[in-house]
């Protein structure tokens, strides 16, 4: 069986951005959108040296691979998610509306299966995001995704806002915990799977599965368990005080026999 596992990895842009939302947003869908390359292989690390490297378009993806939630997508797509992102938080740290907390703008994923040969990397994206839209229990805000092969290790990069509009005008925050991302590799994980034909247990009993190891570690011991680790507790405690009272009476007698 070749493997199903896969590495997933979140980042997410704040409101306050420097440079603003609008322009360090619409830099890293333009850099997803034309630069085919794996992101260790020159990729710049900061928003300014990201937007002076997304002008380089890569010969493997003359137009991109962009594509959303039902269909492929393009500049007009990545333009009205650029916009949106930026409306999405344009009522936020403003001067009478001073905040402590840091809002986000948008979510930055990377998707990117240990064995990708044969996958339909779309379709391994859409049914992670659809895991995501699940669990949050509401539509998702817009998002885009591209699909980048001009490398080793084929991924796709996502950019989901991060908060979604409730009413005209009025948005609320989604929270992507991490619970929710072991939901969405669980998800991944039958999607490739089912691609290639091999059988594993149904998602359900995967997302059971999950959450029964989730509940098990955070489950408060029981009160025998407790008991024990509050006598162990109490018992090194008297070992120590032993052990420091032999060796008091030792160094006591020592002086006693240098007289």
């Amino acid at each position: 069986m070749r493997s199903q596992r896969s590495i997933l990895s979140l980042k997410w842009t704040p409101a306050n951005a420097k440079g603003g939302v609008r322009r360090a947003v619409g830099g890293f869908l333009r850099y997803v959108q034309y630069r085919d390359h794996h992101e260790e292989e020159g990729r710049p690390k900061d928003v300014e040296g990201m937007l002076r490297y997304v002008a380089y378009r890569d010969s493997a993806s003359p137009e991109g691979r962009l594509f959303t939630a039902t269909d492929q997508a393009g500049d007009r797509e990545r333009l009205q998610l650029g916009d949106y992102i930026a409306r999405s938080v344009a009522d936020l740290e403003q001067p009478d509306r001073p905040s402590r907390r840091q809002h986000r703008a948008c979510y930055r994923f990377v998707l990117s299966p240990e064995d990708a040969r044969g996958l339909d990397l779309r379709l391994v994206t859409r049914q992670a995001m659809a895991q995501l839209e699940t669990d949050i229990g509401a539509k998702l805000p817009p998002w885009l995704a591209a699909e980048h092969r001009n490398t080793a290790h084929p991924h796709t990069h996502i950019v989901l806002a991060a908060r979604r509009e409730v009413s005209p005008g009025h948005f609320r925050s989604i929270l992507i915990t991490r619970r929710r991302l072991e939901r969405i590799k669980v998800a991944m994980r039958q999607e490739i799977a089912r691609q290639r034909g091999e059988r594993v247990a149904s998602r359900e009993q995967m997302l059971a599965a999950l959450d029964h190891t989730r509940s098990r570690r955070h489950a408060r011991p029981s009160l025998a368990v407790a008991l024990r680790r509050f006598t162990g507790r109490v018992a090194r405690g008297y070992l120590r005080q032993a052990e420091q009272i032999a060796r008091q009476r030792d160094r006591e007698r020592e002086l006693e026999w240098s007289r």
